[in-house]
């Protein structure tokens, strides 16, 4: 789920029968923190995060580990988040990539 914006939990994370959707609701505040921080601000468009069960799954491209690691460490203490599967790829402006082809 990939969010532009900080939406309220009332509007976005309901299902279709009107239950609140917990997994939504976790993937929007880790969503807003992105944004609102200092290293994420305007990144949050090559990042994406998903929710399943208790695993903060990311996945997308950064420009350095650095910032995958820090990535990492921005969502770690989200009430809900257990585990973090960090499958960021860095990417360098040069064509590098971390991933194994």
């Amino acid at each position: 789920m990939l969010l532009t914006s900080c939406q309220p939990p009332e509007t976005t994370s309901r299902t279709e029968n009107g239950h609140v959707n917990a997994a939504a609701i976790i993937v929007i505040r880790a969503t807003c923190r992105l944004q609102e921080h200092p290293h994420f601000r305007g990144r949050t468009s090559t990042v994406e995060l998903e929710f399943d069960q208790g695993t903060m799954i990311l996945t997308g491209r950064l420009p350095s580990f650095y910032l995958k690691q820090l990535l990492q460490e921005a969502l770690r203490d989200i009430d809900g988040v257990e585990v973090i599967d960090n499958r960021v790829d860095v990417v360098c402006p040069n064509g590098l990539s971390s991933r194994r082809w």
